[in-house]
């Protein structure tokens, strides 16, 4: 599979103007955060001191002194970290900032070649890096905030750009493994588990089984047998915790479809109490999974899985109860439709514009504080990727009718 990384690229010179671009953003954004004063990392903060703990034996969970600023992760999350504690935590930071970096710029450059191979766009690597560069300025918000708090969306979105083009090669073990290590950092990566038994990839299935349970022990290189169970025990209690504090539905900052359903419509006054709303989360949940199981074809037409696989990405944050950081997940679903878009007409090609602006640009340097606060409660990212979603759903009923 990355035969084709090759450090060489400098010699290409559009792969370096590529590269050029997704560094000098990197290092502007370093340099703005570091005149501001703004360099903190807190979020890869709670990563480093999880790895210090761990090597040391220590508790991970419901650490009092640790504030705001929990470890609510797997076990499993904190040890992947593990390598970068032989650098201070200073230097540890800058290390994950522009690995970050360099990993941004070979996942979206594989995951355009993929998409231009499977759909046979036939783009040449100029094309590609304007489709790229157009997608990148559409999640620049969120990929600047995922540097700047060290947060690990944009790892586990890259690493998914990653296994689909490991599903094209057909590299099970490699996809299996990739797929265990994201669902150990944030469980997203669940949400490909019905594709695969849509799919009939019981082979991959019982790979990735094999995988998970094979990297859940990591933690025994560190710990006792019971002092494992305990640490999954507090996992699970915290994870609940978690989610119990994120659930409130009817907040202007929870920018889930179960949320955002039930504000704008009178939902929100049959909401009276707790088992009615987790009726009603589940009563939606199950009409999502219906709309996805149809979005989804048996068998395995190359095409069909690409877009399938980009859907599932695209709909992470529109069911996770996470932050607006999450909606850089829909960065694959736009580099498609980008590449898709000479297929449009103007109505749709204005709506894919228009869904960009909503999921990228509310920017307190753009709009200001007021304006990107009344904006984000209204949750202009979630209509963002609803249009995002429309016009993946329309090219695949197109290229179905006309196949």
């Amino acid at each position: 599979m990355f035969k084709k990384i090759n450090f060489l690229f400098l010699h290409d010179r559009d792969n370096l103007w590529l590269f050029s671009f997704v560094f000098i953003f990197s290092c502007v954004s370093l340099l703005f955060c570091t005149i501001n004063d703004q360099f903190e990392m807190l979020d890869f903060e709670v990563y480093y001191q999880a790895a210090q703990r761990i090597v040391s034996s220590e508790e991970l969970y419901n650490i009092k002194s640790d504030g705001h600023y929990v470890f609510h992760y797997s076990p499993n999350a904190g040890i992947f970290f593990v390598p970068l504690l032989i650098f201070p935590l200073k230097i540890a930071k800058y290390i994950f900032w522009f690995l970050l970096t360099f990993i941004l710029y070979f996942g979206v450059n594989s995951f355009i070649s993929t998409v231009n191979k499977v759909e046979e766009n036939l783009l040449d690597q100029k094309k590609k890096n304007i489709i790229v560069v157009l997608s990148l300025l559409a999640v620049l918000k969120h990929v600047h905030f995922e540097l700047t708090l060290g947060q690990v969306n944009m790892l586990i979105l890259i690493i998914f750009m990653f296994i689909i083009k490991l599903y094209y090669l057909n590299k099970k073990h490699l996809f299996s493994i990739l797929l265990s290590i994201t669902i150990f950092i944030k469980p997203f990566g669940l949400i490909f588990i019905p594709f695969l038994v849509v799919k009939k990839e019981f082979k991959m299935l019982f790979l990735f089984l094999i995988y998970f349970i094979t990297l859940s022990m990591l933690p025994l290189l560190f710990y006792s047998l019971n002092d494992f169970f305990h640490l999954y025990l507090s996992w699970f209690k915290e994870l609940t915790t978690e989610l119990n504090a994120k659930q409130n539905i009817l907040s202007n900052y929870n920018h889930t479809i179960f949320s955002v359903l039930a504000r704008f419509t009178p939902i929100k006054y049959l909401l009276v109490n707790e088992t009615i709303k987790l009726i009603y989360q589940l009563l939606i949940l199950s009409i999502v999974g219906v709309g996805i199981l149809k979005f989804i074809q048996k068998g395995s037409r190359r095409q069909a899985c690409l877009c399938e696989m980009i859907l599932l990405i695209s709909i992470i944050p529109l069911i996770a109860f996470t932050n607006d950081n999450a909606f850089i997940f829909e960065l694959p679903i736009i580099l498609y439709l980008i590449s898709k878009s000479h297929q449009m007409n103007l109505f749709k090609k204005s709506a894919l514009i228009f869904s960009c602006a909503l999921v990228g640009l509310n920017i307190y340097e753009l709009v200001g504080k007021e304006t990107m606060l009344f904006l984000s409660s209204i949750s202009i990212y979630t209509f963002g990727t609803i249009i995002l979603l429309y016009l993946m759903f329309d090219l695949k009923w197109k290229n179905k009718t006309t196949a």
